[in-house]
């Protein structure tokens, strides 16, 4: 008759970490979520209807807020540009939906003076700029945030 003998050790180890694997993940989660919302942000800021500059330079993302297992992360435009953030957003007929498109570039005010000429003003952007930006991310949004945090759960290791 054979006799085996097992000593397993490091259970208390192996215990504490399960324990915190709840709160690594939900990290790394909210870490790629940020990243992924910055990166979405960047690319609507390239579609932002320009005038002043005060609208585009108003994109931002908010640090994740926890609550329990879940976690918030707010991004857009807004702060000095709040006022008319969702109207530039939404009005299609004025900036249109490919950059550069929309009735502004008809407008009176698409000409000014310039050294005592007469100069026509070429706006860019679009509307639906935060709109396209996510659509156009969409498709492989989860891909890209698993494998954010993968590479962060791989990291805190």
């Amino acid at each position: 008759m054979i006799n085996l003998r097992f000593r397993l050790t490091g259970i208390d180890k192996f215990r504490s970490s399960l324990k915190k694997f709840p709160q690594q993940l939900l990290k790394a989660a909210a870490g790629a979520m940020n990243e992924e919302a910055e990166e979405t942000i960047s690319d609507a800021k390239i579609l932002t209807p320009v005038d002043q500059g005060n609208l585009r330079a108003s994109g931002h993302v908010q640090k994740a807020v926890f609550n329990g297992l879940a976690f918030t992360i707010q991004f857009g435009f807004g702060g000095p540009a709040a006022g008319y953030a969702l109207f530039v957003h939404e009005q299609v007929g004025v900036f249109g939906l490919i950059p550069g498109g929309g009735t502004r570039n008809d407008s009176p005010r698409a000409y000014r003076r310039h050294r005592g000429k007469r100069r026509r003003r070429k706006f860019v952007g679009q509307a639906k700029y935060l709109k396209v930006a996510l659509d156009a991310r969409a498709p492989s949004r989860m891909d890209r945030v698993t494998k954010r945090i993968q590479a962060r759960l791989e990291r805190a290791r």
